[in-house]
């Protein structure tokens, strides 16, 4: 089916604008906030020029490298450890517009998570949080 060019601008138009990366990370933060035993908190994590001694510049990193957006812990008992009592267990969320693929660092970190027993997800919307957490 071939559309007009203006068929074309009106179905653009009637669809939803996309969600900017920043929004989906509140709404994640919004719906991690909702969950029982969850604590969750944004990750900043930057690199800035700063003045240095004799007039240079220097780069000071505030965070780790490949660290992700989003970091949380939740709260669980797990069948046949009852008597250890809660245990924290970590997620991390790297949040990313839908089709952006996370950096080779983000990947290593969600790994090294993945391998401590964490659950780690790159999540493009509420509902990736969401099935990563069932």
């Amino acid at each position: 089916m071939n559309l007009t060019a203006r068929q074309a601008k009106d179905l653009r138009a009637s669809r939803p604008p996309a969600r900017s990366e920043a929004e989906v990370q509140r709404a994640i933060l919004d719906y991690l906030r909702t969950v029982p035993g969850v604590y969750a908190f944004r990750c900043n994590s930057r690199v800035v020029r700063m003045p240095g001694a004799g007039g240079r510049e220097r780069l000071v990193r505030f965070g780790v490298k490949g660290l992700p957006d989003i970091l949380a812990w939740r709260s669980r008992v797990f069948p046949g450890a009852l008597h250890l009592g809660p245990i924290a267990q970590w997620l991390a969320v790297e949040v990313k517009r839908s089709g952006a693929k996370p950096r080779p660092e983000q990947v290593a970190f969600l790994d090294l998570l993945r391998r401590a027993g964490g659950i780690a997800v790159v999540a493009s919307s509420v509902e990736d949080v969401v099935s990563a957490l069932a």
